[in-house]
């Protein structure tokens, strides 16, 4: 879920409410702009098909959180990132079994 406090937003995965989408949009400036978007979605088993549908062409303002990237490290750096963070998830999950 995403949750949007005062300073914050707060994306909360793990219950496929969530949907997560990427592609691009065209900017003010006509520069094409690469990005991965969050939006809410009703609870689903995740990894199964959310309300963006694939080849839809949506406004990019209908998207409450947006990440562009302008450089291919800004995504390797992300990636690391999450995959640290999935590391430590199995290894507290193998310490609890």
């Amino acid at each position: 879920m995403i949750n949007k406090l005062e300073n914050q937003t707060i994306l909360e995965f793990g219950n496929g409410d969530i949907c997560i989408s990427y592609g691009y949009y065209i900017n003010n400036e006509d520069k094409k702009i690469n990005s991965l978007t969050f939006n809410n979605q009703s609870p689903r088993e995740i990894w199964t098909e959310g309300d963006i549908k694939v080849g839809k062409k949506y406004k990019i303002k209908e998207f409450p959180v947006i990440m562009t990237f302008s450089k291919d490290d800004s995504i390797d750096v992300l990636i690391e990132a999450l995959s640290n963070i999935k590391q430590s998830m199995k290894l507290e999950q193998n310490q609890r079994d």
